[in-house]
């Protein structure tokens, strides 16, 4: 299964890889490049949930991988787990700083971790790469507003409301922090 998984894998079938891959896993192989084979696969379906679990192993095992930090970072984040998605987007970072998507990923895992001084920092980030994501801007000011920075707080849900101006939510919450000024 092992030979079979890799052979479909190396020539882009990577749908056919998956299978043949867990068979391989499943009975005990130890190729430690198994894990990041089926994650990857199962992580270019979208599948992000299951590719996170063979991603992690294959990146705790190779820790040197920029690429496979950011895949691990970006599924940990789209399955919501935050601290894990911080952490592994954090190598990722280090390794390419210019990078929007971690940025904007890592800013909203913080985020949703309380870390808002640092979900600040990586959403500015993102903000200033030219993002036009409306969720980047909501949570921008949200963060912002829990500092008490409520000046930066309402410039930044006045762009979050010309991306959405039907989110009720956010304009009231740029209503409460000009009430707050």
């Amino acid at each position: 299964y092992e030979r079979w998984g890799l052979s479909k894998y190396n020539s882009g079938d990577c749908s056919g890889a998956t299978e043949d891959l867990k068979s391989a896993i499943q009975r005990g192989s130890e190729n430690p490049e198994l894990n990041e084979k089926l994650g990857t696969a199962l992580f270019k379906a979208n599948n992000f949930k299951e590719s996170f679990s063979y991603l992690l192993k294959a990146a705790e095992a190779n820790t040197s991988s920029v690429v496979l930090a950011e895949m691990t970072g970006i599924a940990a984040y789209q399955t919501k787990n935050y601290g894990k998605a911080v952490e592994f987007l954090t190598v990722a970072i280090d390794g390419n700083s210019t990078n929007k998507e971690l940025f904007t990923c890592r800013g909203i895992a913080r985020s949703n971790t309380g870390d808002d001084a640092g979900a600040i920092e990586d959403l500015k980030k993102a903000a200033a790469a030219g993002t036009s994501e409306y969720e980047v801007y909501r949570l921008l000011g949200d963060s912002y507003f829990k500092q008490d920075d409520f000046q930066n707080a309402i410039t930044t849900y006045d762009k979050a409301v010309a991306l959405k101006a039907d989110d009720h939510v956010v304009i009231d919450n740029r209503g409460k922090a000009k009430m707050m000024l």
